[in-house]
C-alpha cells in the first residue's frame, strides 16, 4: 500500500507551491522520514457519510471482529458524519441507528468509504469504495423482495459463488452458523467448503473451533458442569440448579442494543423474585457479560445484583460458559429447567420474555 502512497505523494511534488520550497535531496529525505513513520497509519480507514432527512443526532458503530470488538458513537451534524479508525485486515463494521436499524460496511486498512442513506427509508442504503461493499451492494438488493425461506437459499447460493470473499464469510455467519433453525450438517458443509479457498482466515477456524461444542447447548441438552464466580463473591455450579427454572442471559456493554437487552433482564429478574408473585423467586438469573475490560462492565451494574448473578472472566468468547453452550452472537440466553436441561435459547429480549411467561408460570 506504500507504493500508491508514494505514488499520491510523487504527483503532488509537480505542483509549484511544493516544489519551490522542497528541494531535490530534502525532499528524497522527507520521503525516507515519511515511510519510516507512517506505519501505523497504513491500517487507518474513513468512513464519509450523508445521511437523507437526519441533520443532527447520533449513530453508533461497531466492529464484528470478537478479538478486538469496539463500540464507538458517531455524531451527525448537517446531514453528515466522518468516522475515522484503524483495522489489520478487511472486515465488516456494523453502523446502529437509534430504532435498531443496522448497515453493514466492509473497511480494509486505507479504505475511504463512501456511505449515503435516506432517513425515510433505512431498508435502503448505499455503500462505496471497496470491492467487497459493491459485492454485498449486489446481494441485498437480490433479497429485498423475498421471505426469509428464500433468502436463506440466495444466501447460500451467493456464498458458494464468492467462497474466497469476506463477504461470503459474513454472510455464512449471519444466515448459517448464528441461525439456531439451521442444522449443524449444513453449517458444517459450507464451512468446509469456505476453509477449502480461505484455509487461514481466523473467523472460520473460530467457526469450525465452535461447532465443536455448539450441540452442548442446544435445546434438549444440558447444562455444562462449570463454576461460575460471581460479583457478589458466590459460587454457582451451573448443572445444580438452585431454583426451578435458570435463565443464563449473554451481553456486553460494546453492543449496540445492551441497554434494551439489559433493562429487560433487570424487569424479568425483578418480577420473577418477588416476594409477593405466585414464583415467588423460582428463576435464578445468571448474567454473563463479555466485556474484556472490567472496569466497563462493573459500570453498567446497578442494585439489581440482588436479584442478579453477574458473571465476567474478561474471557469474552473464550469464556467456560460461553464455548460451552455454543454462544456465537450477542445478546444472547438460554432458559433451563430443575433439571439443568435446557428448555429454551434465543437472541431477543422479546423472545427472552416470552420464554419466560410461557415456562416459568
Amino acid at each position: 500500500m506504500k507504493h500508491k502512497l508514494l505514488a499520491n505523494l510523487l504527483s503532488r511534488v509537480t505542483t509549484p507551491s511544493l516544489t519551490g520550497r522542497v528541494g531535490g535531496g530534502s525532499f528524497l529525505f522527507f520521503l525516507l522520514l515519511f515511510f519510516t513513520s507512517c506505519g501505523p497509519r497504513e491500517n487507518a480507514f474513513r468512513i464519509e457519510g450523508k445521511l437523507k432527512g437526519l441533520q443532527g443526532g447520533e449513530l453508533y458503530i461497531y466492529n464484528l471482529d470478537q478479538y478486538n470488538a469496539r463500540f464507538d458513537t458517531i455524531q451527525v451534524k448537517d446531514g453528515k458524519f466522518t468516522y475515522n479508525s484503524q483495522c489489520d485486515r478487511t472486515s465488516p463494521f456494523v453502523l446502529v441507528y437509534p430504532n435498531g436499524a443496522e448497515h453493514v460496511i466492509f473497511v480494509s486498512p486505507a479504505s475511504a468509504i463512501e456511505y449515503e442513506a435516506a432517513a425515510s427509508n433505512l431498508s435502503n442504503y448505499s455503500v462505496k469504495g471497496t470491492d467487497e461493499n459493491k459485492l454485498l451492494n449486489e446481494f441485498r438488493n437480490g433479497i429485498t423482495k423475498e421471505n426469509d425461506d428464500k433468502v436463506q437459499d440466495l444466501a447460500r447460493e451467493f456464498i458458494l459463488s464468492h467462497k474466497e470473499s469476506p463477504v461470503a464469510v459474513y454472510l455464512f455467519q449471519r444466515y448459517f452458523l448464528q441461525n439456531e433453525k439451521v442444522e449443524e450438517a449444513e453449517i458444517r458443509s459450507i464451512l468446509k467448503e469456505l476453509r477449502t479457498v480461505q484455509p487461514g482466515n481466523h473467523d472460520l477456524l473460530e467457526a469450525e473451533g465452535s461447532l465443536k461444542t455448539v450441540s452442548q447447548g442446544r435445546v434438549g441438552t444440558k447444562l455444562p458442569a462449570i463454576t461460575l464466580n460471581t460479583k457478589q463473591g458466590k459460587k454457582i455450579e451451573l448443572n445444580k440448579p438452585q431454583k426451578p427454572f435458570t435463565l443464563v442471559a449473554f451481553w456486553a456493554s460494546w453492543i449496540p442494543n445492551q441497554w434494551q437487552f439489559s433493562s429487560r433482564l433487570r424487569s424479568i429478574a425483578r418480577k420473577e423474585n418477588r416476594y409477593d408473585s405466585p414464583a415467588r423467586g423460582d428463576l435464578q438469573v445468571i448474567s454473563v457479560s463479555l466485556d474484556t475490560e472490567i472496569y466497563k462492565w462493573e459500570g453498567f451494574l446497578n442494585e439489581d445484583s440482588a436479584v442478579i448473578n453477574h458473571v465476567c472472566d474478561g474471557l469474552a468468547f473464550d469464556s467456560p460458559p460461553v464455548s460451552k453452550l455454543g454462544v456465537r452472537k450477542l445478546p444472547a440466553y438460554v432458559l433451563a429447567d430443575k433439571n439443568a436441561k435446557i428448555i429454551a435459547r434465543g437472541f431477543t429480549d422479546d423472545q427472552m420474555q416470552k420464554d419466560v411467561d410461557k415456562y416459568c408460570k
